[in-house]
């Protein structure tokens, strides 16, 4: 049954409904009307023959005759009593009383019936739409769900679109899947491809530094394949999460020994710089996460700072913890983030005007990727007394 035809059966149904408790409530009248007829007819009858008991037979003609139809031209004695002043209203009072009443009822059973079949309706339509509700939410949580037995009713095109669109929108998610696997790969394939040649020039380099030769054009390539190799690192890493292969450990990670490890990491650049670097010691706060790869993330975040941090400035950490969530603060003195570049810091090869030429854009995404895969949450922003500041949060749940 489709959607007009149910429409079409509901007001058939609700208008048998009102014709049958039309009949009883007419029905139910008549019967009222004939009893008080004979009520009346009989007391009159009565008192007529206990008044003239030997007109007993003539009055009882007279009402078995008064009993049968009227013959035309018998109805002016119909309206006897009006030449003695009785009118109808004078009859009517007593059966209005109980007509109005009588109507009232039959009214409120027809209006709970409806409301009846309209509960029913309703009841089964938000059954439908429950159904419809939890398939989309078992689609969402899971990812598959059962498909539902067919019904033809109301919401039954609904059901055809929904199954339209959850069926596009999973085949789309997996071209998506795949095309991102592919690139993934591929990424790694070009990373893998140019690991050797920048590791025999990393060797080159280290022997003509080691023997004198090339001067600074030696020590500038050592530098050089080093930046690649750091890259080269980077860009598989990322292939790794983003084909989704790369597997974190879940253990019980100190704060302070995380950030004081992740400091030794960028050692070289604090020192050229003469920062100074504070990392308050708080017992007891930790989170459930990888070592090696949260120091990953930490070691671009510090070297973010301290690339940006002018010589002999600070770059200050702090951390505190609650039921919710683990948070560390990293934070500088420099000059902060461009407000036109702070919405991008995180998107990968981004660069600001200020990177310089050791900058290639990945650090930064690269410690955001990590952070989130082991329920965290980082942000940046500018401190209004001056510096740039990361905000992390590793939630416990």
């Amino acid at each position: 049954m489709n959607k007009k035809q149910s429409v079409i059966a509901a007001g058939i149904l609700a208008i048998l409904c009102c014709l049958f408790c039309s009949m009883c409530a007419g029905v139910l009248l008549a019967r009222y009307f004939a009893a008080s007829q004979k009520r009346i007819l009989t007391e009159v009858t009565a008192g007529l023959v206990e008044a003239y008991p030997q007109e007993e037979k003539e009055i009882m003609l007279l009402v078995k005759k008064g009993l049968q139809p009227a013959v035309r031209g018998e109805e002016k004695t119909a309206d006897y009593l009006s030449a003695y002043g009785y009118r109808l209203s004078d009859f009517a009072s007593g059966y209005l009383k109980r007509s109005i009443g009588t109507a009232f009822v039959g009214t409120a059973v027809v209006l709970l019936l409806l409301a009846g079949l309209y509960g029913h309706v309703q009841k089964k339509r938000q059954k439908r739409v429950g159904e419809l509700t939890g398939y989309l939410e078992k689609i969402n949580r899971e990812g598959t769900a059962s498909i539902l037995s067919d019904a033809e009713d109301m919401l039954a095109p609904l059901q055809d679109e929904i199954y339209k669109t959850v069926t596009a929108l999973r085949l789309a998610r997996e071209a998506a899947v795949q095309e991102r696997k592919n690139f993934a790969d591929n990424l790694a394939n070009i990373a893998h491809q140019l690991k050797t040649p920048v590791a025999s020039l990393s060797i080159v380099a280290q022997l003509m530094e080691t023997d004198g030769q090339g001067g600074e054009r030696a020590v500038s390539l050592r530098k050089q394949t080093a930046r690649l190799e750091r890259l080269i690192e980077a860009l598989l890493t990322l292939s790794r999460i983003d084909a989704g292969v790369l597997q974190l450990e879940k253990k019980e990670v100190d704060i302070f020994t995380l950030l004081e490890l992740s400091a030794e990491g960028v050692d070289e650049i604090i020192r050229a710089r003469k920062i100074r670097v504070d990392i308050p010691n708080h017992p007891d706060i930790t989170f459930q996460g990888d070592m090696e790869w949260s120091m990953e993330a930490f070691s671009n975040l510090i070297k973010n700072c301290a690339e940006h941090t002018p010589e002999g400035g600070r770059i200050m950490m702090d951390y505190t913890g609650n039921p919710l969530y683990t948070q560390i603060m990293i934070r500088d003195t420099g000059a902060g983030f461009a407000p036109e570049e702070l919405p991008h810091v995180f998107e990968r090869f981004y660069r600001g005007k200020d990177a310089g030429e050791i900058g290639i854009g990945i650090g930064l995404s690269l410690a955001k990727s990590l952070i989130e895969m082991q329920n965290g949450f980082l942000t940046a922003q500018n401190l209004p007394e001056g510096g740039a500041c990361f905000t992390v949060r590793f939630y416990h749940h």
